[in-house]
Parts: structure tokens; sequence; C-alpha cells
């Protein structure tokens, strides 16, 4: 079972945040009997802490109506799936055939799973025409999220174009992603899906692992920065399932 002690460290400058984001992934990594030998945070990590944490604050992520009281992680909800339901009927219905498959992923995707309240769908297409969608799901309120790290994502080395789009203003809270056809990063996706959906002891450990880190960083970026090494982790352990079990992605809710 993952066990990733959070400490209630403060993250408000930027070596304090960077030693406690990689004393969190170190620990997950000794817990589970893997040494990490490449650097858990790149060089240019404080570079780019600056400017994302400025995209952060000033006004970017997320939409000033979607503003809360911070990162709040709750337990399973069964009516997850019904609202993603509900969003991907707008989806099919906004996209018609540009709309290849709509997929509900992350953690609200995962039965038994704690997560944020936030409904994350994928959406294969199979050109990513950025004016044409942008354009279509307008239509509908939906707004594409303008930052860098929502227009590109690199999965297994490879540089992905994506679109990702916030819900109108007043709609259920949810990301809509927007990524070409079965590339790497809709691998990503549906792999750990699939992964915390099959692996009792791997989903329980996320969930626990993920409200303890919210209680000590409710900061959005805070928490998304610290999560992120211990994602590598646990996809590590996707990868040798998926080697394990003869995985393959395929469309399904």
């Amino acid at each position: 079972m993952f066990d990733l002690a959070v400490g209630g460290v403060g993250f408000n400058q930027c070596e304090r945040f960077r030693d406690q984001r990689g004393r969190l992934a170190v620990d997950f990594l000794r817990r589970h009997g893997v040494e990490h030998r490449r650097p858990l945070v790149d060089p240019a990590f404080e570079l780019r802490l600056g400017e994302s944490r400025a995209s952060v604050t000033i006004g970017g992520v997320p939409f000033a109506d979607e503003l809360g009281s911070g990162v709040v992680v709750v337990d399973y909800r069964s009516e997850w799936v019904t609202e993603f339901e509900l969003i991907a009927d707008v989806l099919r219905s906004v996209l018609g055939k540009r709309a290849l498959v709509v997929e509900h992923v992350g953690s609200t995707s995962v039965p038994g799973l704690a997560a944020k309240d936030c409904i994350d769908v994928q959406v294969r297409v199979r050109l990513l025409d950025e004016d044409e969608l942008v354009r279509l799901m307008s239509e509908v309120g939906f707004r594409c999220r303008p930052e860098a790290w929502n227009r590109v994502e690199v999965s297994s080395g490879v540089e992905c174009r994506k679109l990702v789009f916030a819900p109108p203003v007043g709609g259920r809270t949810c990301n809509v992603h927007l990524r070409i056809g079965d590339g790497p990063n809709v691998r990503f996706a549906l792999l750990f899906r699939d992964y915390l959906r099959a692996d009792d002891a791997a989903r329980t450990g996320w969930g626990a692992f993920k409200k303890r880190l919210a209680m000590s960083a409710s900061d959005l970026f805070d928490y998304g920065q610290i999560k992120a090494p211990a994602t590598e982790v646990l996809m590590a352990g996707a990868e040798r399932w998926a080697l394990e079990t003869n995985w393959s992605p395929h469309p399904s809710h």
C-alpha cells in the first residue's frame, strides 16, 4: 500500500518548496523499493516555478469563477459516472464526427478512488484544428485554457499538442482534454485509469496520498508540483502492470 507522509510545510519560498517536493518523492520511491537515479527536479525548475506560479496567480488557472477554497480531495462519488455522461453527450453533440471517442479519465473515472470533485474528459480527435475546435466549444460556453502547459504535454518523451477547456460559467466543474487520436498522451491517460481500476493497493494508496497532500498543500499550484514526481513513480508501476497483463488502450468509460 502507498503511504506517502506529507508534513505541514509551507511553500512560500521556492527553495523550501523544491526541497519538500523532492523529499516527498524520495520517500514515495523508497517505500516502493525504487532507486530514483536522476534528479527529481530538473535544472530549469526554479525558472519555470516563477513563470508558472505567475500564470496561476494572475488569473490564468483557474478562471475567476472557478476559484474556491483551495484543493479538496473527497471520497469517491458514484454520481461522477452520470455527470461524465451528461458532459459527454454535450461534447458529442457539439463536435459531431470530430470527436472520435469521448472517454472518462482522471481520478473521478476510477471507482473507489478519492479525488478532487472535477470531472476529467478526454476527447480524441483526428486533427487538432484549434480555430475550429475553439469556435465550436465556445458556442456552448466552454473556455479554452490559454496556459502553455494546457497546450503541450510530454508523454513517453514525445511532445504532444492538446487543448484543454474549462466548463461554461456556472457549469459542472470539469476539464475537457482534446488530444490527437492514439497519441502517447492518450495512452497515458487510459493507462493511469485502467491501472488504478485494476490494482486495489495502488488505488487505496494513491487516494490516501492525495488526501494527505491536500491537507498540507491546499494551493492548486503547490499541490500539482508536489504530486508530479509521485505520479511518475505511480506510472512506472502502471507500465509494469501493462506488461504483465498485456494491457493495451481501448475506448471505454
